[in-house]
């Protein structure tokens, strides 16, 4: 359906938000440090667009320590990991899915398809704004080690960080808004449009490997593999043929 950038991760998180009715004004949000979906501007942009609709009053975003990201959701994950191995054969990821469901007898999970008009182009929010490359007190600012970042109704166009876990550390503000905006940025009126039009192609080699297996697979989930679209212009080996460049949302 899509690829696992940003983009994908701010979607789903958006999904989840969108569906819950929540009293807290308060967000606190751990993952780890990957610039490619984690800890990057569309992320930065998804946080303030919480904020600017009213959603939360507060957001922090915290980076455990690289080599102990050690989250409870692993736990989660390790029981699907566990439910995974007890099935002989897995053909579609609808069956993913219901394996998924299934993993635990208690508080099972929940399972949301996301399809390609749920994925949304949510680098556009972070194209509003522009980061400082000091805090607002002249200190350089060094993304990549950031451990905390915080957003706050207050102060809609700052984002304020820190360097350390240690509490007694002082937040330190960083101008988001671009030069001649106003202090009243509003992410909320930002339009958000699908990233794409219809399902993700998957690289033509890729394709052509797994319908020549297909022979193996029971004729009843030959559909799925048959509407895989192949992207005729890649492959995934070296002959690659106009390779689109992405340019990272990694700050």
């Amino acid at each position: 359906m899509a690829g696992r950038g940003a983009d994908e991760i701010a979607s789903c998180i958006l999904k989840y938000f969108d569906g819950l009715e929540m009293t807290a004004k308060t967000l606190v949000a751990y993952s780890d440090n990957c610039g490619g979906q984690n800890k990057n501007g569309t992320i930065v942009g998804l946080w303030m667009r919480l904020i600017s609709e009213g959603k939360f009053d507060e957001i922090i975003h915290r980076f455990p320590i690289s080599g102990h990201t050690m989250l409870t959701c692993d736990r989660d994950f390790a029981d699907i990991e566990r439910a995974v191995r007890k099935i002989q054969h897995i053909y579609t990821p609808a069956e993913y899915m219901d394996v998924v469901r299934k993993a635990r007898r208690h508080n099972q999970f929940e399972v949301h398809e996301m399809t390609a008009n749920d994925i949304i182009e949510c680098s556009s929010l972070y194209k509003c704004l522009t980061m400082g490359k000091t805090t607002v007190d002249g200190e350089k600012l060094m993304f990549r080690n950031v451990t905390q970042m915080r957003f706050h109704a207050s102060q809609p166009t700052m984002m304020q960080v820190k360097h350390s876990y240690n509490e007694e550390e002082t937040w330190k503000d960083v101008h988001m808004n671009k030069r001649g905006r106003g202090r009243n940025l509003k992410m909320a009126g930002v339009e958000l449009k699908p990233k794409y039009k219809e399902p993700k192609a998957v690289a033509r080699n890729k394709v052509e490997d797994v319908k020549s297996l297909m022979c193996y697979v029971p004729a009843c989930h030959h559909e799925f593999y048959n509407s895989l679209r192949a992207d005729k212009k890649k492959t995934t080996n070296n002959d690659i043929i106009d390779f689109d460049v992405v340019e990272s949302d990694s700050l």
